[in-house]
């Protein structure tokens, strides 16, 4: 009776994305330091849960910090300046179930805010006397609606870009305790 040859393979250790530090994404201080073309580990920002479904794809803008001077100058300068010295990456981030329901949360508020306040304010301006203070609470309800729209649609903001590096911030502690500490850039 012939024999059956077994070979002795290793078995292969599979580590969740989650499980093993990322090639070319450490942390400094509070920020994430992010090698361009490199992949964040899979979990989310915010809760440091691994996350197993899709990323959300975003795009982070970036110029000198300098630039923002301008608007003291004029605002169309400020504009033109900034869309022609900004630069641009795009990453995909994970996000727990938790923080999806949060933020969608903030964009309900902040829209409910928005059109309340826009309501309101149109109230105010159509009667014929114009009430002021009806005027303003629906002035201050827009401005609210819209600055809360805007934290809920902010996951990550870059602080810094040189050469191939960004470094971004808006990570929880948790998340930045799991990378590898930024040992400055490779010399060239």
């Amino acid at each position: 009776m012939p024999s059956l040859q077994v070979s002795q393979v290793a078995p292969q250790t599979y580590y969740p994305q989650s499980a093993v530090a990322s090639d070319g994404v450490w942390r400094e201080g509070n920020l994430i330091v992010f090698k361009l073309g490199s992949v964040l580990p899979g979990r989310c920002l915010r809760t440091n849960a691994t996350v197993s479904g899709p990323k959300k794809r975003v795009t982070l803008h970036w110029h000198p910090t300098w630039v923002f001077a301008l608007v003291t100058v004029h605002v169309l300068l400020y504009l033109i300046v900034a869309k022609c010295l900004r630069r641009s990456i795009m990453l995909e981030i994970a996000m727990s179930p938790e923080m999806i329901r949060r933020r969608n949360r903030l964009y309900l508020t902040g829209g409910v805010l928005i059109l309340s306040g826009f309501f309101e304010f149109l109230l105010g301006t159509m009667r014929g006397s114009g009430d002021v203070l009806q005027i303003l609470v629906g002035f201050v309800a827009f401005l609210t609606g819209i600055i809360v729209t805007a934290i809920a649609g902010q996951t990550l903001t870059i602080q810094r870009m040189e050469d191939d590096y960004v470094w971004l911030k808006g990570a929880s502690p948790a998340y930045l305790k799991s990378l590898s500490e930024w040992r400055g850039m490779p010399p060239s």
